[in-house]
């Protein structure tokens, strides 16, 4: 889908969504009319999106095409199964995974598609989108375990009293652009809809958003993290190849170049490791629970890494450590198919490293064929 306001929206051919959905979105944009005084608008809401699509549903498309000055991109979305008998649902599984939940990669698409239509298109039909409707924040309403009403997702300041939920990410808005920190609240959608009409805004006012959450300091993920072309020669360009190549960053960082990595250096028996859970290769690396899954399956089944359970001064971790057979074999077989293919004359001397004469590059190639030389014990 290509306007901000999808799976409802049907333009372009798209598929009808389901009727959860339509009716769901269709509560959320009557409140929101009966909050501000605007229940007579709705039949004139229907009409407008009936001519566009040939649907009579009410919607947050029609809504911002007739108020385009109001304060906050809002969307809705109808979840299955957002209930605690899903364990995703669970307290537990909000309070320490939020980030691998549905609801959350589901905001993540509403706020990409809003980047992406402020900065190369719009979504009125035939219209560009306004510039006071740019640089707002962004609200997905969605329903839970029969939470009366909702709750709504923002990274606008919070509004309503009592108990609600932050929660500081990043959010990576192109392969081109660098990850940008958010912080977002939930707090129940009809609470927070009472407190936004205290603003005061009218059909008749004039731009005056909500002030979007000002950006947290996280205890960061690394910046970059080198992928090795040998490992993508040996496991593809996945997952796997992402985190062997995270392995062996952390276990080749200097702590004083990198302390963030040389965090999760340890020693298992002696041997050097890598100690982490997924939950932090997921925060570190960007990856999903399922990914992150996998991609380890992947490893200790072509026998590049073995795990085993210890203790570190942060908890209980998982020890990788890395096959130091396994491991020289995929460099090797690299080595061999750099030296078979066709290089361009000014690299001819990085391809075989008895003909380097440069003392710097000679240190960097032995540096990068030794295991685990600076790995440190924690």
């Amino acid at each position: 889908m290509e306007t901000f306001w999808a799976p409802t929206s049907i333009r372009n051919g798209g598929l009808r969504p389901c009727s959860n959905q339509v009716k769901f979105e269709k509560r959320c944009v009557r409140r929101v009319l009966r909050a501000f005084g605007l229940t007579e608008c709705e039949k004139d809401l229907i009409s407008d999106y009936k001519m566009w699509y040939n649907w009579a549903w009410l919607t947050f498309e029609a809504f911002y095409c007739q108020f385009q000055t109001f304060p906050i991109m809002l969307s809705a979305q109808s979840f299955f199964q957002a209930t605690t008998k899903n364990p995703q649902m669970k307290l537990s599984a909000l309070m320490f995974n939020f980030e691998g939940t549905f609801i959350w990669r589901r905001y993540c698409e509403v706020q990409n598609r809003y980047w992406a239509i402020c900065n190369r298109k719009g979504v009125m039909p035939g219209d560009p989108l306004p510039p006071w409707l740019h640089d707002l924040p962004v609200g997905m309403v969605f329903n839970y375990d029969g939470v009366p009403g909702g709750l709504i997702l923002h990274n606008g300041e919070p509004l309503s009293s009592g108990l609600c939920m932050r929660f500081d990410s990043k959010l990576q808005m192109s392969m081109l652009e660098p990850s940008i920190p958010i912080r977002c609240w939930i707090e129940p959608f009809p609470h927070w809809l009472v407190a936004l009409t205290k603003r005061g805004w009218t059909p008749k006012s004039r731009p005056n958003p909500i002030p979007v959450e000002s950006a947290p300091q996280l205890p960061g993920s690394e910046k970059t993290i080198p992928l090795r072309p040998w490992a993508v020669r040996a496991l593809g360009a996945g997952p796997a190849a992402i985190i062997l190549s995270w392995l062996d960053h952390v276990l080749q960082a200097d702590p004083a170049i990198n302390p963030k990595a040389t965090a999760f250096s340890s020693r298992h028996k002696g041997n050097p490791c890598v100690a982490a859970t997924h939950a932090d290769i997921m925060h570190v690396l960007r990856l999903s629970e399922k990914q992150v899954r996998s991609a380890i399956a992947h490893l200790r089944k072509d026998g590049y890494v073995n795990t085993a359970r210890g203790r570190t001064v942060h908890g209980s971790k998982t020890m990788f450590i890395l096959n130091e057979d396994r491991y020289f074999r995929a460099r090797l077989n690299d080595l061999e198919a750099i030296i078979g293919e066709d290089w361009p004359a000014e690299l001819e001397e990085f391809r075989y490293p008895d003909r380097v004469t440069n003392p710097l590059i000679v240190s960097a190639m032995m540096e990068a064929f030794s295991f685990g030389a600076r790995a440190k014990p924690r």
